[in-house]
């Protein structure tokens, strides 16, 4: 699972306390010992002493913005959303509330939302490579492929080593149909032992140049990294159903679905598992439940024009047409899904 990442602002305190009244002197302090909790990873230490805070000093928008990332670390969507937003109104040019409330809409699936905050903010900060890269993967979720890689183009640029951007740009190489930038991205961030890098060349493998045995390989080389990552399991998965070796994808499925209960490519990869098993309501359900889940997730299209053509949907014709024809779209635009599925 990603870490999330979010910005404290550790304030320098020795001007603020020459110039600000007792309660914006005690709100500062307030602020600086949640902050010290905060690093030591004591959350709910830290949410009290930015209560505090805000309770001496409402004004104080650093402290609304760490309130936010605590309820953000909590899974509280609603109450990080409310407080990021006001430190956005104390401060409409906190560029690191801006961002954090992206991050938030991100987790929530709000892709438009998210990707509509980074755009104000990357106008004022075109040396940041972390917006950029978190521009990147809204876009990625959008199907936004090519806009996707010229914003990890400036992330390189900016900063030549961070391995991720490399291993995201193969990917999206690899959606796009560009094999041989794909594989160059992809090996430099193997050799930097990237466990996402190796599961993507597992589909790079596998798909282009139709080797089951090397696909296999790195999956495994990629859960000896990390035996704990989600998505090595669901493109093993995914690889194992095209080949029709139902049983070894459905054990990786039920790993995923076992510790990570909302993952919509698992259910994604369980409904091809029923489909593949003439099971059709079943894999209609666990479709849904996908699409439930993130409407922007790749390869849906083929399978639900399976359950359509079988004409056995438990929704009405006008909601499954609906879903076909966004699948649909997504799918076309994907060359590496569209150009080279086997099954």
């Amino acid at each position: 699972m990603q870490k999330k990442y979010f910005l404290l602002i550790i304030l320098s305190f020795y001007g603020l306390f020459a110039c600000q009244t007792s309660k914006r002197e005690q709100a500062v302090k307030l602020l600086q010992l949640g902050n010290a909790e905060f690093k030591r990873e004591q959350n709910e230490y830290a949410l009290r002493y930015y209560n505090q805070a805000i309770e001496k000093d409402k004004t104080l928008a650093e402290a609304w913005n760490n309130r936010g990332t605590i309820h953000f670390n909590f899974d509280e969507f609603e109450p990080a959303i409310k407080n990021y937003k006001e430190a956005i109104k104390l401060n409409p040019n906190y560029t690191d509330a801006f961002f954090n409330l992206s991050n938030v809409y991100f987790a929530q699936k709000n892709y438009t939302a998210a990707l509509s905050l980074l755009d104000k903010i990357a106008e004022k900060n075109k040396d940041s490579s972390k917006i950029f890269f978190s521009r990147a993967k809204n876009h990625l979720k959008l199907g936004n492929y090519s806009k996707g890689i010229e914003d990890l183009d400036k992330v390189i640029k900016l900063k030549p080593d961070f391995i991720a951007a490399y291993d995201s740009r193969g990917y999206l190489h690899l959606l796009m149909g560009n094999f041989e930038k794909a594989k160059l991205d992809l090996d430099k961030a193997i050799q930097n032992n990237s466990d996402l890098a190796m599961v993507n060349m597992a589909l790079y493998a596998y798909f282009k140049e139709k080797n089951y045995t090397e696909a296999e390989k790195l999956c495994q080389n990629a859960k000896n990294i990390n035996k704990n990552e989600p998505y090595v399991y669901n493109v093993e998965a995914y690889i194992d159903l095209v080949e029709n070796k139902l049983e070894d994808a459905k054990k990786n499925i039920d790993f995923v679905l076992k510790n990570y209960k909302n993952n919509a490519f698992a259910y994604k990869n369980l409904g091809i598992y029923y489909l593949k098993n003439k099971k059709i309501d079943d894999a209609y359900t666990y479709f849904w439940k996908a699409f439930e889940l993130d409407k922007q997730i790749i390869g849906f299209y083929p399978y639900f024009l399976a359950l359509y053509q079988q004409k056995k949907f438990q929704e009405t014709n006008n909601q499954s047409l609906s879903m076909i024809e966004k699948a649909q779209q997504q799918y076309n635009d994907n060359v590496f899904m569209a150009s080279n599925r086997n099954d």
